[in-house]
């Protein structure tokens, strides 16, 4: 039996309504489904992101952190360095001063040894003994104006028995010479001690007749006849009136030299300057002192210079300079105060 046209569309109908509903569910399903990704994506995308920042940022907190540090070793490498450099050279610098004026220390003895020796020999000589025997100023004079033109750093003073000046020799141009009468207190100590059949040699000061002061080196010797004591022979080496041999010594420790009195240079090779505070301190400790500091592009060393009996005579200071690093042994200079 054939069904009609209108019992077909009444039997097909339902089965169609199904099929869209149930292609509806599928299409919300595969929505849902996308949303459920996109959203999967996108959260899994900002935790990616997330972790690669995190990461990133303590990546670069790290490398900072290690920069940082290695310049803060190497400024304090650096720092230790200059600080190492500056210690070695200050103390190899003061070492080699030191040993400068230790040096000069020598040749200064060497001079008041020759002014000694150089006593001694006029006191030996057959014409003093005969001059002195004369009681002849003249013959002395003869005798002694030819000796101190070929060795003219000393002064040569001949006395009798009695204290007597025969013969005072000296340069005529010099300011102690100038006006001198008689002996000053430091020569007429050295010259008892000489008459006690005594060689004598000391560092003193003399002064001239306006009272200004001059250090030197004196030497008295005896002159003898016999066992006898006939007169006395002084020299005397004086720094002012001896310029070449502080030229001389200054190029030989290749350094320049000085000589003060009250601060003020009598003898400079070089200019130098100094406090009259500093000369003080230094001088009237009555002992061999040494100071150092430093001045400008120097390194200075101060010592002071005495008698025998320890009483001030002299100050040494002693400079150490370079004209391009601060502390480079280029040169030297030592100075001597009074």
């Amino acid at each position: 039996m054939k069904r009609t046209e209108d019992e077909k569309k009444v039997l097909l109908t339902p089965d169609v309504a199904d099929m869209d509903a149930a292609a509806a569910v599928d299409d919300v399903v595969r929505e849902a489904e996308a949303e459920v990704s996109v959203s999967l994506e996108r959260k899994f995308k900002e935790g990616r992101k997330f972790a690669v920042n995190k990461r990133d940022s303590i990546k670069n907190r790290l490398q900072k952190t290690f920069l940082l540090i290695s310049i803060g070793i190497v400024f304090l490498m650096s720092l230790f360095s200059l600080m190492y450099f500056y210690l070695f050279t200050r103390n190899e610098a003061t070492a080699l001063i030191r040993n400068k004026i230790q040096i000069a220390d020598v040749f200064m003895e060497g001079q008041k040894n020759a002014t000694l020796q150089f006593a001694q020999s006029i006191a030996q000589d057959r014409a003093v003994q005969i001059g002195l025997d004369l009681g002849s100023s003249a013959k002395l004079a003869e005798f002694l104006f030819p000796l101190l033109e070929k060795d003219h750093m000393y002064y040569v003073t001949i006395l009798d028995r009695a204290g007597n000046i025969l013969a005072d020799i000296g340069k005529s141009d010099s300011d102690l010479f100038t006006g001198r009468k008689q002996l000053s207190s430091p020569e007429q100590f050295v010259l008892q001690e000489a008459l006690k059949d005594m060689d004598v040699s000391d560092t003193v000061s003399l002064p001239n007749s306006f009272q200004e002061a001059f250090p030197c080196y004196i030497a008295a010797a005896p002159v003898k006849r016999g066992n006898d004591i006939i007169g006395i022979v002084m020299t005397r080496f004086v720094f002012s009136d001896n310029v070449a041999f502080f030229l001389s010594l200054a190029r030989n420790l290749n350094c320049d030299l000085a000589v003060y009195v009250k601060a003020a240079p009598i003898v400079s090779t070089g200019n130098m300057e100094m406090t009259l505070n500093h000369y003080n301190n230094v001088l009237f400790t009555k002992t061999e002192t040494e100071k150092i500091g430093l001045t400008g592009l120097g390194l200075n060393e101060y010592r002071g210079v005495f008698s025998n009996a320890g009483d001030s005579v002299a100050y040494a200071p002693s400079v150490w300079r370079s004209p391009s690093t601060s502390l480079s042994p280029s040169s030297s200079s030592l100075r001597w105060v009074s």
